[in-house]
Parts: structure tokens; sequence; C-alpha cells
């Protein structure tokens, strides 16, 4: 398990990065309290992740510091939402990706399939069938 400490006024905080099952876990702790846990199936993008939460939670300090009469429960869901948001977008970018190169490769995949199909006669029909 990896970690990196924060300190936010008087808060100890840290991200942490470990194993999980055959996966990873990238979380944020405020206090004692998780705010936030992401998770990834490939350690590249885990890594990837780990790097970008650390600089945004830098940029956050110095955009949004928390003043003397804040709640820290208000402050809590405030840095969470924001920590979220910035995850997902991390996802869209990624799944953007996967999306242009899957539907490149079925593009490719379906053209050939046109192709041999011209040669095949149509009583060689293979259909899926529900199997028990």
């Amino acid at each position: 398990m990896r970690k990196k400490y924060y300190k936010i006024g008087e808060y100890n905080c840290y991200t942490y990065f470990t194993n999980v099952g055959k996966g990873y876990e990238i979380g944020f702790c405020f206090g004692k309290k998780t705010i936030f846990v992401g998770n990834f199936i490939h350690s590249k993008e885990a890594v990837q992740y780990w790097g970008y939460i650390n600089r945004e939670i830098r940029s956050f300090g110095k955009k949004y510091w928390i003043g003397q009469n804040v709640s820290t429960t208000w402050y809590n869901k405030f840095f969470t939402n924001y920590l979220y948001t910035n995850y997902y977008k991390f996802l869209d970018k990624l799944f953007f990706k996967y999306q242009k190169t899957y539907t490149t490769h079925f593009k490719k995949d379906y053209n050939r399939y046109m192709k041999m199909r011209k040669h095949w006669a149509p009583t060689n029909k293979m259909k899926f069938k529900v199997a028990a």
C-alpha cells in the first residue's frame, strides 16, 4: 500500500493506493473518514490516476482553502464532489479511447465478415440457440 500525506489546517489527510483482489483501489481520507474511493482493473490506469489525483488535491487546496468557521462536514462534501467529478472526467477520457479503439476494430471485422459472407451458401446458416 502506498500513501501520500497532506495537512489541511489542523486535519491530517492522505491518499492511498492499494491492491484489492485482482484490481486496484485509490482513495482519499480526510482525518479518519474515507471520503473518496476509485477502483481500477488495469495497473497502468491506476498508476496514471494515482498521479492525477495527487495533482488535483494540491490544486484544490490552492483554489479552495478551508476557513476558520467552515463546517468540516460541508467541506468534506464539497471536496468529495470535486474528487468524484474529476474521477469521472478521467474515466470518460479512458472510455472514449476504448470506444474509439473497439469501434475501429469492429468496423474492420464487419467489412471482412461481409466479404467472406458473399461466398457462403444461404442454406448453411448457423444461428445462436439458447442452451440449457
